[in-house]
């Protein structure tokens, strides 16, 4: 028997269930909810089932949603629960940005914020799913449903782009050129909001379907130039429908715009690029923050805490969080090493990836951080008491007779740094950064 008919004979059978009893239905395992959760948002979407709750999520038929959408009901499931059936309320802010220094993860979790919103589960549902099935659940909700859109800001980008703008346009006819006024990435994606309404059934108040709108990079672009008069409208209690809703002329069409109740907006921030208290404050006042740092217990979940060389143990995730201690203190904790780098090693947990780790991704990264500053690097690194075959950074003495003529009278630097690439294929390069290695 199929998924799909298990799911609509198990629902038959008890009415209204969880995603978990459904799972622990099918494969007697209610933490198995990923195996079955394409298979019920695709029969959620097409009305043969109904979504309704969010702590837990209650599914059921229609013809049994009709029947209880004012009663009390009692959770299936090891533990007794009861909770009020009533349409999912999403608990998500509207203006959301997820700020972090690179290399936290903060595009990758913009789909499980994006599958979340739309289809109604918390944050903790969709942290539980294999991110492949996340990944294949934002695809259809952006490529099929036109649901979730995908921009990045930069500094060429402006107003034409996002809300409206003339673009010239040859007639095909008499090859004379002409203009039209074409509208952007987020006016577009806004009416398409507007124009949808969820599917529901009888006994089931009806209610716009989320859209979630994602801004990579937002606080690499202009934000003046690029939201205009919409900076305003996007603000919750001014979308359509809320208590003080408002519209603006857009001044390419003359028409009025108003941003739905329905659109919500993601953006994501590189703090080494820009600190947050530098960042646009009209921004900064529309949107709650969600800070993504660091966190090396991520390598731990993923088997790639501590990997193992010709016999010999190296804790990756200490070594990350030494480095990071490090980079605090001499620098800021905004210019930190994210842990997504390291994820590398979970395909090869290698001395071969890992010194590709530090050559592609840990060493330019401090190099731009400290300006090439090698002696605060080689601090970072450990570099400042380790034998000289085992430094990242190999410092050799300067002798000034030897490179220029006579006694120059400047400052001039007592050592220069080569970055020792024989350095990376040696494990004890990285157990002597710390003792704790």
């Amino acid at each position: 028997m199929d998924q799909k008919t298990s799911i609509l004979n198990l629902l038959k059978t008890n009415g209204v269930m969880t995603q978990g009893a459904l799972a622990e239905a099918i494969y007697g395992d209610k933490n198995h909810i990923s195996y079955i959760y394409s298979t019920l948002m695709m029969l959620v979407n097409s009305g043969t089932v109904i979504k309704a709750g969010n702590y837990p999520a209650y599914y059921s038929l229609p013809e049994t949603g009709r029947n209880i959408s004012d009663m009390d009901l009692q959770h299936s499931g090891s533990e007794t629960m009861i909770e009020k059936l009533s349409v999912s309320k999403n608990v998500f802010d509207k203006n959301i940005i997820l700020y972090g220094p690179p290399g936290t993860g903060k595009t990758y979790n913009t789909a499980r914020y994006a599958v979340a919103i739309c289809d109604g589960l918390t944050m903790e549902e969709v942290t539980s799913m294999q991110y492949k099935e996340v990944l294949k659940r934002y695809h259809d909700l952006k490529n099929t449903e036109k649901r979730i859109a995908f921009t990045t800001f930069h500094q060429s980008y402006g107003y034409e782009e996002f809300i409206e703008g003339i673009k010239p346009k040859l007639d095909a006819d008499d090859d004379k050129l002409g203009y039209v006024i074409e509208n952007g990435v987020f006016k577009e994606f806004c009416e398409r909001a507007k124009d949808t309404k969820a599917q529901s059934a009888p006994g089931f108040q009806t209610k716009e379907k989320p859209y979630v709108f994602i801004i990579d990079e937002i606080n690499r672009g202009n934000i003046s130039k690029i939201f205009g008069e919409l900076i305003t409208l996007i603000e919750e209690t001014k979308r359509s429908g809320a208590g003080e809703a408002m519209e603006a002329i857009l001044p390419y069409s003359g028409k009025p715009f108003s941003v739905p109740d329905n659109v919500y907006i993601i953006g994501t921030m590189n703090t080494a690029d820009r600190s947050i208290a530098l960042m646009d404050t009209a921004l900064h006042r529309r949107f709650s923050f969600v800070e993504m740092m660091p966190d090396p217990e991520v390598l731990e979940s993923l088997g790639v805490g501590t990997i193992e060389v010709n016999g010999e143990e190296l804790d990756v995730a200490k070594l990350l969080e030494v480095i990071n201690q490090r980079i605090e203190y001499l620098f800021d904790r905004e210019h930190t090493i994210g842990h997504a780098f390291f994820t590398k090693l979970v395909d090869d947990p290698s001395l071969d990836t890992l010194a590709e780790i530090f050559a592609k991704n840990v060493i330019p990264l401090l190099q731009e951080y400290f300006y090439e500053d090698y002696e605060k690097i080689q601090l970072v690194l450990g570099d400042n008491s380790k034998d000289d075959e085992f430094k990242f950074i190999l410092d050799r003495p300067v002798k000034v007779k030897d490179i220029f003529n006579g006694n120059p009278d400047v400052d001039l630097p007592e050592k220069s740094y080569v970055i020792q690439k024989e350095a990376f294929l040696k494990l004890q390069s990285y157990k002597l950064i710390s003792k704790e290695l």
